[in-house]
């Protein structure tokens, strides 16, 4: 077999049903330009009826794995790796809608640079195509402090966000891959033999930072990463079901730093969440002056910049933080927006920010608040 895509389900089996949809349409090409061959098998890590009527709609070819409980995301992903037949694996959120040519792309330039370890796609948020994911953060110690610490010193969380911004815009704009320090464990593509170099995620990560983990892991190994933005997909962020999210996105955390830097990672993150603790008890920030609220709206809001002047091209971001760290991006052809209802009607309830900034300049022309019921 050429290509093994291992899809975990929890939970998402109507999302499951179009990722497979959307593989099972995707031609892609081997040595020579032959016509590869692709294997799907789905880890089932629910236990519920309602799942089982809507997985027994695969189509026969797919080959599904069921788990007594929930084992995980990762230790059920490596079940899938382990029971894969392909030369190229790739991993693959149920959320996830596959482009035409994506696996083409990836699969080809691991074939054509034998130092890269694992690709990632580029990430569109829609169906439209207009917004684009952000790129994943090697979660440092530096990223940790800026990360607890900007939302709750003004100052620091603006300096964070224009200089994540720039990193961004280069990350959105480019046509050409680029090599990353960390991949979207929502689509991995990978060679068997380098996963059996690297070795398959850490199962102590039931969820969240196993993408992150695997990263480090694979840069130690000696493999360089690499982002393949002619290979497309769709993330349908957050739409997959989480099990207590908040908690397992902690625990998953706590590992990582005292995994990779063992009690000077501890301590960061305790020093750290203690600080912010402090400042946002003590004078926490409030959005910048000028940012217009929205209140609640019902449908998504028009957003126009008339009357600022741009020396360069239009960008609009939107995010759960007022830093913008990390925010979806969208580069605009003229003085307005709308949220597309394909993404307004998936946004999950709570405060939104969104801001239009000058790609000249790097600043911001004007920045809008609401909270999604």
């Amino acid at each position: 077999m050429d290509l093994s895509a291992v899809i975990v389900n929890y939970r998402s089996a109507a999302d499951v049903l179009g990722a497979v949809a959307s593989l099972r349409e995707q031609p892609f090409f081997v040595e020579n330009d032959q016509p590869g061959n692709l294997e799907i098998l789905i880890v089932d890590n629910s236990s519920f009826d309602e799942e089982g009527k809507l997985l027994a709609q695969l189509p026969s070819q797919v080959k599904l794995l069921r788990n007594e409980t929930n084992l995980g995301y990762g230790a059920a992903a490596n079940r899938g790796f382990r029971e894969s037949t392909g030369r190229y694996l790739c991993v693959l959120n149920p959320d996830v809608r596959v482009l035409p040519g994506a696996l083409n792309a990836m699969v080809k330039h691991l074939s054509l640079y034998p130092e890269v370890g694992a690709v990632t796609p580029r990430f569109w948020w829609h169906e439209e195509r207009q917004f684009m994911m952000p790129p994943n953060d090697d979660p440092t110690l530096p990223f940790l402090a800026l990360t607890r610490l900007g939302p709750v010193i003004a100052g620091l969380g603006r300096l964070h966000g224009r200089w994540w911004l720039r990193r961004a815009v280069a990350y959105w704009r480019t046509s050409q891959p680029l090599s990353v320090a960390a991949l979207c464990g929502a689509c991995i593509v990978t060679r068997r033999s380098s996963l059996e170099k690297v070795g398959g995620f850490d199962p102590a990560y039931f969820l969240y930072y196993e993408d992150a983990d695997w990263s480090r892991r694979f840069r130690a190994a000696g493999y360089r990463l690499a982002y393949v933005p002619d290979a497309e997909v769709i993330h349908y962020y957050n739409q997959t079901p989480k099990s207590d999210p908040h908690r397992s996105a902690s625990a998953s955390e706590a590992r990582f730093y005292a995994k990779h830097y063992g009690r000077r990672g501890k301590a960061a993150l305790a020093i750290l969440d203690r600080l912010a603790a402090f400042y946002a008890r003590r004078r926490a920030p409030v959005p910048p002056c000028d940012m217009i609220s929205l209140g609640q709206p019902e449908k998504p809001p028009l957003l126009r910049i008339d009357g600022c002047q741009a020396k360069g091209g239009l960008l609009l971001e939107v995010s759960h933080s007022w830093t913008f760290v990390p925010a979806t991006g969208a580069f605009l052809d003229g003085p307005e927006c709308e949220i597309p209802p394909s993404i307004w009607d998936r946004l999950q309830p709570g405060p939104y920010y969104a801001r239009v900034v000058d790609l000249a300049t790097f600043k911001p022309l004007r920045s809008w608040s609401w909270r999604k019921n």
